[in-house]
């Protein structure tokens, strides 16, 4: 995220409502196979 300059808020768009993004980088849930797919499709048009 750091690298990428992104926000949780920033995640919302790839990962769902901003309950799951906290979710998720709190590691109480792990990330969906959609979820991944879709940070990695979000990530190879914002680089």
């Amino acid at each position: 995220m750091e690298q990428l300059g992104l926000t949780p808020r920033d995640l919302e768009r790839y990962i769902g409502p901003s309950g799951r993004v906290s979710e998720v980088l709190n590691r109480k849930r792990r990330l969906s196979l959609r979820m991944v797919r879709r940070l990695h499709d979000g990530a190879a048009s914002a680089g």
